[in-house]
C-alpha cells in the first residue's frame, strides 16, 4: 500500500508540478471567496452546546421574561455626588444619552421616586406628591440616606457609600432578531426533544441563515451603539471618573480583543518565521518557500472556516499563530532533508533528489502530525463548546498543513534550479555540540537532575488550581475589569 501511494504521488504530483500548482491555485481561489464569511464571535451562543439542558431552560425562561439589553454608565465625580455641579453634569449626560437613536430609556437616581424624603403617607400618595432628586426643595441629605439605604437602589443605582451613581441605559430591542430567534429556539428545542419533520428541518435551516444575518447586523449596530455611548461620556471624564459596563460593551470589546490578538500574534509569528528561516538557512529560497506555504495554508483554513460558518472565539483566536508555527516546522524538516540529499546525491538528477527527499521524510512528518492531531483531538471530549471547536479547527488545520506542505513545496522545487547541499565540512553549531557532550560526559548527573525535576514537577502538579474568574482575565486598568 505504501509503495502504491508513493508511485501515485510521484506520477501524479512530482512529474506534473505545473498542473499541481494550477490545481492548488484553483482550490485556493474557491476558498478565498468564502473569506468574507469568516466570523469572530464573543456571544453566549459560542460558549454553549446546543443540546445543553441548562441552555434550553434559559432560553425558555428568557423567551417569557426577557428584559431589554442595557449598559451601565457609572459616574464618580471628584467632589460630592449630591452637589449642584455633580448632579447637573449627571443630568446633562443623562439627556445626551437619551437623545441617541439606539437608547430606549434610562434609569438613574435622577428618575426614581423618593418615598421617605417626600414625607407623604402611603394613603395620600399621588403622582404629583412623590418627589425626585431633581425636584426643587428636596432635602439632599435625606435623599442621600434614602438612596443608599434602600435595598432596591443601593449598589444598583448608587454605591453604598454614596460616591458613585449609575445610569442604566436600556437599548432598543431588535424586533426582527427577536422574532427569528424565538422561532429558531422553538425548532431547536423540538429537535432535541422529539425530533423534526423534513419540513421543519428545512425551516430550521432557513431560520439559521436568517438568524445569522440578523445577528451580524445586530452586532454591527451594537458596536456602533457602544462607540456612540463612549463618545457621549468621554468629555465627562475631565471632572469625574466615568466607566461603561454591560453585556453589549463586553461582547464588543471581546471582539476587539480577538481581532487584536489575531493581528498581533499573526504579525509577531510571521516576523519570527522570517528571522528563524534566515538564521537557519541563510538563503532567500528557504525563506520564501516556507512563507508561501504558510500563507497558503492559513488562507485556505480561513476560507474553510468561512465556508462551513465556523466562528472563531477568544479561545480559538490563536489558531492562525499555531498553524504558522506548525507549518514552518514541517517545512524546515523538508528543507533540511532536501539540502542533505543534495549533498549526498551530487550526481543524481533534481527529480531524484526531490523524490528521495519526500520518500525519506514523509513518514517522520506524518507521525509528528498525527501525534499533534491526537493531542488536539483530546479537546473534543472537554464538553465545552469553544474548546471543542478549537480542537476540531487545529485537527483540520494540521491535516491541511501536512497535505499542502508535501504538495506545494516539492512542486515549487521542481520548477527551481537545484539547490546547494548542506555543509559537509564537519562543523557543528556550538549549541548542538555542547548539548551532545553533556549526556556523553555527564550521563549520571543528567539522570539525577532529570529525577529531581520529575519529582518537582509531580509536586507542582499536586498544587495546581483551576481558576475561571472572568474578571481576572483582564488587566486592572481595562474597562471591563
Amino acid at each position: 500500500m505504501r509503495r502504491l501511494f508513493a508511485s501515485l504521488y510521484e506520477s501524479a504530483i512530482l512529474k506534473h508540478p505545473v498542473l499541481t500548482l494550477i490545481a492548488l491555485a484553483a482550490l485556493l481561489t474557491v476558498f478565498v471567496s468564502y473569506i468574507p464569511d469568516f466570523r469572530l464571535d464573543a456571544s453566549a451562543d459560542s460558549l454553549m452546546l446546543e443540546d445543553d439542558s441548562d441552555l434550553k431552560v434559559f432560553r425558555d425562561i428568557y423567551s417569557r421574561y426577557a428584559i431589554k439589553e442595557f449598559v451601565m454608565v457609572t459616574y464618580e465625580p471628584s467632589g460630592d455626588l449630591f452637589s449642584d455641579e455633580s448632579l447637573e453634569n449627571l443630568r446633562r449626560m443623562h439627556d445626551e444619552l437619551i437623545e441617541l437613536a439606539s437608547v430606549d430609556s434610562i434609569l438613574s437616581i435622577l428618575d426614581v421616586p423618593l418615598l421617605k424624603t417626600s414625607g407623604v403617607k402611603l394613603t395620600e400618595i399621588t403622582p404629583d406628591s412623590i418627589k425626585k432628586l431633581v425636584d426643587e426643595g428636596i432635602d439632599r441629605n435625606k435623599a442621600r440616606a434614602e438612596l443608599t439605604g434602600n435595598p432596591i437602589y443601593s449598589d444598583l443605582l448608587i454605591s453604598r457609600d454614596g460616591k458613585t451613581a449609575a445610569l442604566v441605559v436600556f437599548l432598543k430591542t431588535d424586533e426582527d432578531l427577536q422574532q427569528v430567534s424565538g422561532e429558531r429556539v422553538g425548532l431547536l428545542n423540538k429537535k432535541h426533544d422529539a425530533g423534526l419533520t423534513p419540513e421543519e428541518k428545512e425551516r430550521l435551516a432557513a431560520c439559521e441563515a436568517v438568524y445569522q444575518k440578523a445577528v451580524d447586523s445586530f452586532n454591527a449596530r451594537r458596536s456602533r451603539d457602544v462607540v456612540d455611548i463612549r463618545r457621549v461620556i468621554r468629555p465627562y471624564n475631565e471632572s469625574a471618573r466615568v466607566l461603561l459596563g454591560g453585556v453589549p460593551m463586553i461582547a464588543d470589546d471581546m471582539l476587539t480583543f480577538i481581532r487584536s490578538d489575531i493581528t498581533t500574534f499573526g504579525v509577531g509569528v510571521f516576523v519570527f518565521i522570517i528571522a528563524t528561516l534566515f538564521i537557519i538557512f541563510r538563503q532567500i529560497r528557504w525563506v520564501v518557500l516556507p512563507l508561501v506555504c504558510c500563507a497558503y495554508t492559513v488562507t485556505m483554513m480561513i476560507g474553510i472556516l468561512g465556508c462551513v460558518q465556523w466562528k472563531v472565539t477568544v479561545i480559538s483566536s490563536n489558531f492562525i499563530s499555531l498553524m504558522l508555527i506548525l507549518t514552518m516546522e514541517m517545512n524546515i524538516h523538508l528543507a533540511d532533508r532536501y539540502r542533505q540529499m543534495c549533498a549526498e546525491m551530487p550526481d543524481a538528477s533534481h527529480f531524484d533528489v526531490i523524490t528521495t527527499t519526500v520518500r525519506t521524510i514523509v513518514m517522520p512528518c506524518l507521525y509528528a502530525a498525527l501525534t499533534t492531531i491526537l493531542a488536539f483531538c483530546s479537546l473534543v471530549s472537554s464538553g465545552i463548546r469553544p474548546v471543542i471547536d478549537f480542537g476540531w479547527m487545529m485537527t483540520i488545520g494540521l491535516a491541511l498543513t501536512f497535505i499542502i506542505s508535501f504538495l506545494l513545496i516539492p512542486s515549487l522545487l521542481q520548477l527551481m534550479p537545484r539547490g546547494s547541499g548542506a555543509r559537509t565540512d564537519g562543523l557543528q553549531s556550538a549549541v548542538t555540540g555542547f548539548l551532545a557532550r553533556i549526556p556523553r560526559e555527564y550521563g549520571a548527573a543528567v539522570l539525577v537532575a532529570s529525577a529531581v525535576l520529575a519529582c518537582t514537577g509531580l509536586w507542582g502538579i499536586s498544587r495546581l488550581e483551576v481558576e475561571n474568574s472572568f474578571v481576572n482575565y483582564f488587566k486592572h486598568n481595562a474597562e471591563i475589569y
